[in-house]
């Protein structure tokens, strides 16, 4: 029996550091159904018994506990995170997948900070993020993310148009190759060309692109993407191209229609609903809303940037002003989502927007948000194939061995340096070392003068 990747199981031990045989498992509210049938089930033998607790909203103040028999056991980090969000909304939002996220940006700064993050989506219903990158060098950072996160965090591998410096050639190539070739990577991306691209970024695209038709990758494409040249290129490798998803931000309705007759996925994020402009993505989600069940639409976030910015910490004439704007959008907005995405996102975006996202794109598409959620997960589970490579993951998890799992899910990720220390203290001993220096240097000076004058 395999459990989901992304669930968390604490194992109760005695004051020997013995299993007692039974855990605490955290799951998000969609899994709950699914956990609690595992009851009666056999696992190496033994049977299951899967109970749900009695008291869901006891408060935590304290990571160990002790109960009557002295038996210790840990309680999650996690569920402080459930209880304080359960007090502000009974229900944990909507089963979905971030289909894009910069979780290597600067932005995010420290590893709890990312963790902090991470644990906020999930916990929400979020089941899965997909780490966008524009380097090798990303790549790596977010491939080390993707260990600690198993069956959580996806990445993409890929150079972006605006780093063209970073291209080596043949030598980058092989780097996307081998980083491609993990099970965690799901595409190549984000590649594309920018409107006036010169002659050495259309190569870097055609290679790329020539290299995930040889991988059978799916391929993310910018939202700066020319029309034209990127549909003569991905021409050329037509009977073997796979599956394409494109950024529709900054894309004409013309344009979004155009891809979605060429089989592209379109995905949207918070930046659809910026400004009421015309020819938008948003007037092209009504234009497919009578057939959207069939329409390749993908929801990111696309942290820490990218945010719907009329839901944010205006006065209350000025969201009042700018909701009457995006009348229809906000039929389906609710006013809980909307105060829990203004607390965790509107300072710094993260994949928690996710939700308030797919309320927007649900009303301009007139479907609940509930039948939206449905559609637009099975869409990002067909694009980034989750399905083999979740499968593929439980299989190496069951030959290797227990050992090996802990050292994957314990690995400590720094993806960038607290850049708010800036300056640290020197420490006593350093500053008694320059005392007794200046005080040498006195007593010399003052015993050169002395002899002068003698």
């Amino acid at each position: 029996m395999c459990l989901d990747p992304s669930i968390q199981v604490y194992i109760h031990v005695d004051k020997h550091g013995k299993s007692k045989e039974c855990a605490e498992v955290v799951v998000p509210k969609t899994l709950t159904k699914e956990v609690l049938q595992m009851d009666g089930m056999l696992l190496k033998g033994k049977e299951l018994s899967v109970k749900k607790p009695e008291n869901m909203q006891k408060r935590v103040t304290s990571k160990w506990r002790k109960n009557e028999e002295g038996t210790v056991f840990c309680l999650s980090e996690c569920v402080e995170s459930v209880v304080s969000m359960s007090k502000e909304r009974t229900e944990l939002m909507y089963h979905m997948i971030d289909a894009g996220a910069y979780l290597v940006d600067p932005g995010f700064t420290a590893k709890k900070d990312v963790n902090e993050v991470i644990k906020r989506a999930f916990l929400s219903g979020v089941e899965k993020v997909v780490v966008k990158t524009l380097t090798v060098r990303q790549a790596m950072k977010a491939k080390a993310l993707a260990d600690s996160f198993p069956g959580i965090i996806y990445f993409t591998a890929g150079i972006h148009p605006t780093q063209e410096s970073s291209w080596k050639g043949e030598t980058t190539v092989q780097q996307l190759r081998d980083l491609l070739s993990h099970p965690q990577c799901v595409a190549l991306g984000e590649i594309g060309l920018e409107r006036n691209y010169t002659d050495s970024r259309r190569e870097m695209f055609r290679a790329q692109v020539k290299l995930a038709c040889d991988m059978d990758i799916p391929l993310v494409l910018c939202d700066t993407s020319k029309l034209e040249t990127t549909q003569r290129i991905l021409s050329e490798f037509k009977d073997k191209l796979p599956p394409v998803c494109i950024s529709g931000d900054r894309q004409t309705t013309t344009d979004l229609k155009a891809f979605c007759d060429m089989g592209f996925y379109i995905s949207l994020t918070g930046n659809a609903w910026k400004l009421p402009y015309t020819e938008c993505p948003r007037d092209w989600l009504s234009s497919v809303s009578h057939d959207i069940e069939t329409t390749r639409l993908l929801l990111a976030s696309e942290a820490p940037g990218k945010f719907p910015d009329f839901i944010s910490n205006y006065p209350g004439s000025s969201i009042s002003y700018r909701r009457a704007m995006f009348k229809v959008d906000c039929s389906n907005l609710l006013e809980d989502n909307s105060k829990l995405t203004m607390k965790y996102c509107c300072k710094r975006n993260e994949p928690f927007s996710v939700h308030t996202i797919l309320e927007l794109a649900s009303g301009r598409v007139q479907r609940t948000p509930q039948q939206l959620a449905d559609m637009v997960r099975q869409n990002a589970y067909t694009f980034y194939r989750f399905s083999e490579k979740s499968d593929g993951k439980m299989v190496e998890s069951s030959e290797g061995t227990c050992s090996e799992v802990q050292e994957v899910t314990s690995e400590v990720v720094d993806l960038q340096p607290d850049k708010r220390k800036k300056y640290v203290f020197p420490g006593l001993t350093f500053i008694l070392g320059i005392l007794m220096v200046t005080i040498l240097l006195t007593f010399q000076y003052v015993w050169k003068l002395d002899s002068v004058i003698e």
